[in-house]
């Protein structure tokens, strides 16, 4: 047995992939992409690859090592298959493994008697010592030190099948299901392509057939062996390797055809619909996704046979977004540095700021996006996930300002595009740069709002949005970055909120402890502790009280609340939250009468 590598290497996992078992197409869904890229399978292609197995002495003990693994488990597979198809027995099968076994360890203690130099009687008789440990020459240490070992190792694996033969011995189950799967691993490759158009049709009867298997015991095969529950799940482990093999064939061929469509010369002739399909695809490797937008996005230049069309379509496909957000970011990434999509959208948006508002008469909160034809949307959802473009210039953020300037209702699609953790960066700071412009032209609820835009958000629309917190030099910005925190997903931001809560500015406590109103229960109990010991901490316990926090008791029940103010308490709006303070800072003798407002 080779010796345990003392280093390891990044790149033995993709050896292995590669040279083992045919496989380096990168992760599939549900697999962890930060694992995965220090995995070494995104990092080199075959040719690098055997470069570096000829180099690496790691990978080539790890690639011996699982090759004998390997060779070891399809001995063993091919037995167990000749054991299902009834023609040999479990006794048999043990008796020939028991003597495999035998002849294995006599044939190591003759090799090593040779090495040492010893004569050695393997046929002699074995003779047991008052110790109780068997001798075959006395006379000879060292032949001693040679056997002991091996017929103690011997007489352990006798014990072993003594047992095995004890627990049974029978012949292992033939079901239907076994025969066709037998049967369907013994035929050639080319007739299992044949084999995969009938396969759907076969799982659906199967599955239709489980209800009445599952109350039945499992058919007996043509040669009448009994069936037994013991027996039969052994049946069903070697059914599932078989299964498992042929998954592993279809998937290597499936893989390999898809290789050959991705071709160069293959994509420069693909439909728009096919590039498209293939740039979002979340299966391919990151290179296979980059080459198609590549070419999807050349065909869309000026000058292109169809580009304006292709164009078009390119536009409607990122906006759509039906693909995972990682095959999106990639797409976007590579969009930012063709020109003649920037200069596309520029001249979309100016267009839709210079048109007449769609405001209608009732106020912002009767606001659609009507006026926007579906193009014009397409645009501008594109626009607000490209952000910076390559040379790091916002022009498109100023002039998605000026779109919402003049229609408040996109301010919807803007939030809507940015859920998507597509846009790097930049986000959060248009967000709440939207939010302070219509602020200034309506009269809107501010925390309505923040939950409005921030809601569903990713997490790193939040860390942007503490930075925006720390640089803020406006207190009207600083209120908003304040309320937006109420909805994010980390626990991280409490004591953020805790610490503007207790502060000396009036406004900035008073979107915290709002913020902190709206988190969940569990996320609040330094802020219960933190009030409960701090009896001037008015505001910190209004608003645990607004968010019904079960310690809140211990500073309501001496108020005296009537149920009427009880009310008040639980439903008040971020406008009343400041007079709701109030009746914590004075007590119950100069609490007002809100309740009757």
């Amino acid at each position: 047995m080779s010796a345990a590598p003392q280093d390891f290497c990044t790149r033995t996992n993709a050896v292995l992939a590669l040279y083992l078992d045919g496989d380096i197409d990168g992760a599939g869904r549900g697999f962890d992409p930060e694992a995965f890229e220090d995995s070494g399978f995104e990092l080199v292609c075959p040719e690098t690859l055997a470069n570096h197995l000829r180099e690496c002495e790691i990978c080539q003990v790890a690639l011996q090592r699982a090759r004998r693994l390997d060779a070891a488990l399809a001995e063993s597979a091919g037995r167990s298959a000749g054991c299902i198809s009834g023609s040999i027995t479990q006794s048999e099968l043990v008796d020939e493994a028991a003597d495999r076994l035998l002849d294995e360890a006599i044939a190591r203690v003759a090799a090593e008697a040779d090495e040492f130099g010893l004569e050695i009687d393997l046929d002699a008789d074995l003779e047991v010592g008052g110790d109780g440990i068997a001798t075959a020459n006395r006379e000879n240490a060292r032949q001693h030190a040679v056997l002991v070992p091996a017929l103690l190792l011997t007489l352990a694996v006798g014990g072993l099948i003594g047992l095995w033969l004890v627990a049974g011995d029978r012949e292992l189950p033939v079901t239907s299901a076994d025969a066709a799967d037998a049967d369907t691993v013994n035929r050639p490759a080319d007739d299992m392509a044949a084999a995969g158009t009938t396969e759907s049709a076969t799982t659906g009867a199967r599955v239709a057939g489980d209800s009445v298997d599952r109350d039945q015991p499992p058919a007996a095969s043509e040669a009448g062996v009994d069936i037994d529950e013991t027996q039969g799940e052994i049946g069903q482990i070697k059914i599932a390797q078989i299964e498992i093999a042929q998954s592993a064939g279809r998937r290597l061929r499936a893989r390999i055809a898809n290789r050959r469509d991705s071709d160069p010369n293959a994509l420069a002739d693909a439909s728009p619909v096919a590039l498209a399909g293939r740039m979002l695809d979340e299966e391919l490797l990151p290179r296979e996704r980059i080459r198609a937008a590549t070419v999807l996005f050349e065909s869309s230049r000026p000058g292109a046979s169809g580009n304006s069309a292709t164009l078009g379509f390119v536009i409607d496909t990122l906006a759509a977004g039906h693909a995972e957000p990682r095959a999106l970011a990639d797409a976007f990434l590579l969009l930012r540095r063709e020109a003649h999509v920037l200069g596309y959208l520029r001249t979309t948006l100016r267009r839709i700021a210079v048109t007449a508002p769609t405001t209608p008469p009732g106020g912002i909160a009767d606001a659609d996006a009507s006026g926007l034809s579906r193009r014009e949307t397409a645009a501008l959802v594109v626009a607000t996930r490209i952000g910076a473009d390559e040379a790091g210039d916002r022009g498109l953020d100023e002039l998605i300002r000026r779109v919402v300037r003049r229609h408040p209702s996109a301010i919807d699609l803007v939030t809507a595009a940015l859920r998507p953790h597509v846009r790097p960066t930049g986000g959060a700071g248009l967000l709440l740069d939207c939010w302070g412009d219509l602020a200034r032209r309506h009269d809107i609820d501010e925390a309505a709002m923040a939950r409005h835009l921030f809601a569903a958000q990713p997490r790193q629309r939040f860390t942007e949005v503490e930075s925006e917190l720390d640089s803020a030099r406006s207190v009207h910005r600083r209120v908003r970055c304040l309320l937006a925190l109420a909805s994010s997903p980390d626990r991280q931001c409490v004591s953020r909120l805790l610490r503007w809560a207790t502060a000396s500015c009036r406004h900035e406590a008073y979107a915290a402890a709002w913020s902190l109103s709206q988190l969940p229960h569990n996320w609040l109990d330094a802020a219960a502790r933190r009030a409960a010991r701090d009896p001037g901490a008015f505001v910190l316990r209004a608003a645990l009280a607004r968010a019904g926090v079960p310690a809140a008791i211990h500073w309501t029940k001496p108020m005296r609340l009537t149920a009427a103010e009880r009310t008040v308490i639980g439903r008040a709006r971020y406008e009343l939250f400041p007079r709701l303070a109030e009746w914590f800072r004075d007590g119950p003798r100069r609490r007002s009468a809100i309740a009757d407002d």
